[in-house]
């Protein structure tokens, strides 16, 4: 039988504190198909003398190091143009993945783009933090984009994806997270699948780029929510124009959305609140929220920016 590569894309900066235990839990699995890519954006600690400790004893191993920093999102976007598999598997620097990882979401992608699994929350110890990620959000299959139009449920260092997503997800946005974009393309056609194992540790820490607890102490000052009301306006943008047109009730939801978000006046956050109550369970899918909370959360939408 054909067993497709999968190319593990590791992006790192500064990630010496956690590299070890995330370098071992990648030699370890048990998937037997595997590249490791691994792009480091300009680190001045150890990061890339442990990459290439590891190199040297494991041919599968790649290292590409920038001459200037890219940032998250790009280094990640170069890293998945130099993968070579069939499938990627994007990869942080501070997490361990379980032997089985690769080998158990290859087993149930099937013809679908992605796959993805729970993953349990770790403190910078590598302590159970007593949580997973199925917790706090709704993780199970997906087929419709809309459950993907206000937030993610699928991270990414939870997912397998066939590469032929890049083709309709590249260049990525810099205002949307890579994985929450990538997430939405790969439901544009076939299902997101989900096994409820949870097969990874995921590092809660202070200095995670993108952490799952804690999200509320955003920053409130002007600049930041002027900030954000721009990416969000740009976000439904993108997603309205990303869709299909096969999904033709899909991408008229999001026009609309899109179109209510090109200012904050009385009518506009009228007409938001509206489509929000309208289709409630499925803008709101992945939001782990007894249906009260649910319908004062489209209230919000009157009154506030999500």
């Amino acid at each position: 039988m054909h067993t497709p590569l999968v190319s593990i894309v590791l992006a790192t900066y500064n990630g010496a504190p956690f590299l070890k235990a995330q370098m071992d839990s990648l030699i370890a699995q048990t998937y037997p198909a595997l590249e490791i890519v691994v792009v480091d954006d300009c680190s001045i600690d150890a990061t890339v003398d442990i990459i290439k400790s590891y190199q040297h004893k494991h041919a599968h191993i790649k290292l590409y190091q920038n001459t200037s920093r890219l940032g998250h999102i790009k280094n990640f976007e170069k890293g998945m143009g130099l993968a070579s598999g069939e499938y990627i598997a994007l990869c942080d620097q501070d997490d361990i993945w379980l032997p089985s990882k690769i080998e158990k979401k290859m087993a149930i992608i099937g013809d679908c783009d992605m796959a993805y699994c729970d993953s349990e929350f770790i403190d910078e110890q590598g302590r159970s933090l007593g949580r997973n990620l199925s917790d706090i959000k709704n993780l199970r299959g997906y087929a419709d984009c809309l459950a993907f139009a206000i937030g993610n449920s699928v991270s990414g260092h939870a997912s397998v994806f066939n590469r032929r997503i890049l083709e309709r997800a590249l260049p990525l946005p810099d205002y949307v997270i890579h994985d929450w974009w990538l997430t939405f393309n790969a439901v544009q056609y076939h299902q997101v699948r989900f096994t409820p194992e949870v097969l990874v540790q995921y590092r809660q820490h202070s200095r995670n780029y993108i952490g799952a607890i804690d999200v509320k102490n955003r920053k409130k000052s002007r600049d930041a929510k002027a900030l954000r009301a721009r990416n969000i306006r740009s976000r439904m943008k993108a997603f309205s124009a990303a869709c299909v047109a096969e999904n033709a009730e899909e991408k008229a939801v999001l026009e609309q959305l899109a179109a209510s978000y090109r200012g904050f006046s009385l009518g506009n956050n009228y007409r938001r609140m509206m489509i929000f109550f309208r289709y409630k369970n499925r803008l709101l899918a992945i939001k782990k929220r007894p249906p009260v909370r649910k319908w004062l959360f489209c209230l919000k939408m009157f009154l506030n920016i999500i």
